[in-house]
């Protein structure tokens, strides 16, 4: 389904719900949600609360799951009420479960409360090194309190244990950005190339972490291999491929070739884009004249951009 027809389904459930359609359309409503990937904790928290409130004995044991989807609901919706009422029914019929003492260091992140959550994962790792889920909430609280150190540090001792989580990699890569450690940032890509050498993503974040570290001849070989993943919408491998021919110089005829093949590209994406600016075509764009006037809704310093990618 389209996302308009998406938020169509939506308004009619919440029609529906709101005028007193009963059980099974409360939770039609909320397995579309789920479905659909739709975040929406308002209403969430408002249906779960509707079930918990007059269809709790027709629930059965589902009723669990709704206590816990309606918590985290109420997490993303900063609903204090409920997200307390909530937890506290977990709590006492599982006393000592690990998944609800992770529900309850998620609200004492929720609520800023950094310390205290960390010794409640901190425990729950130290009780189940195993713990995932743990593991990586450690590393969102230490994010969050700033300590981008200690965060690189839970990550790694994560991934001696997990070598195959791409998401770990992919965040642990994001943290040696933000610390200015591209060697290592470049060390985790490599991971994930071998994890997943179809995603195209992975071989564009490489080759820009390789122009970063002046590896232009290797950043290169990504940028166009990112293309050939995925030929059209990736004007990033096609920028990338331009700057780096620059850097490299165009004295060869494949490296001629590339940077036409590229630049024309570009042209085509935003004139495909942008179908009423006169001004995008190679040749104004590569001239020493000034841009003309924009015509369309091309933002105005468009054909300035293309230009200083494209000379030569």
């Amino acid at each position: 389904m389209s996302s308009s027809e998406d938020a169509q389904k939506v308004e009619e459930f919440t029609a529906l719900i709101g005028k007193g359609a009963g059980y099974d359309t409360i939770m039609d409503g909320l397995a579309f949600l789920a479905e659909q990937g739709i975040r929406k904790p308002d209403l969430e928290v408002r249906w779960g609360k509707l079930l918990l409130a007059q269809y709790r004995s027709k629930l059965g044991d589902r009723v669990w799951n709704v206590y816990e989807r309606t918590y985290l609901a109420a997490l993303d919706a900063h609903d204090g009420a409920a997200r307390k009422e909530c937890l506290v029914a977990l709590m006492n019929k599982f006393p000592g479960s690990t998944r609800v003492g992770i529900l309850n260091g998620m609200g004492l992140e929720a609520a800023m409360k950094y310390n205290e959550a960390l010794d409640v994962f901190s425990e729950i790792i130290k009780e189940d090194p195993s713990n995932q889920h743990a593991h990586k909430r450690k590393v969102c609280v230490l994010k969050a309190q700033g300590e981008t150190e200690k965060a690189i540090s839970a990550l790694n001792l994560y991934l001696k244990t997990f070598a195959s989580d791409a998401s770990a990699w992919d965040e642990l890569c994001e943290l040696y950005q933000a610390a200015g450690k591209y060697s290592l940032a470049k060390f985790c890509l490599e991971e994930l190339l071998l994890l997943n050498p179809e995603n195209y993503a992975h071989h564009l974040h490489y080759a820009e972490i390789l122009y970063t570290l002046k590896q232009f001849t290797e950043a290169r070989a990504y940028f166009a291999q990112a293309l050939e993943l995925k030929p059209r919408n990736n004007l990033r491998s096609l920028y990338g491929l331009c700057m780096c021919i620059r850097v490299k110089g165009k004295n060869n005829l494949v490296h001629a070739e590339l940077f036409k093949y590229s630049a024309e590209r570009l042209v085509a994406e935003y004139r495909t884009a942008f179908p009423e600016e006169k001004s995008l075509n190679r040749s104004n764009i590569l001239s020493a004249a000034e841009p003309t006037e924009t015509e369309g809704p091309a933002p105005p310093h468009l054909v300035g951009m293309l230009r200083t990618v494209l000379q030569a």
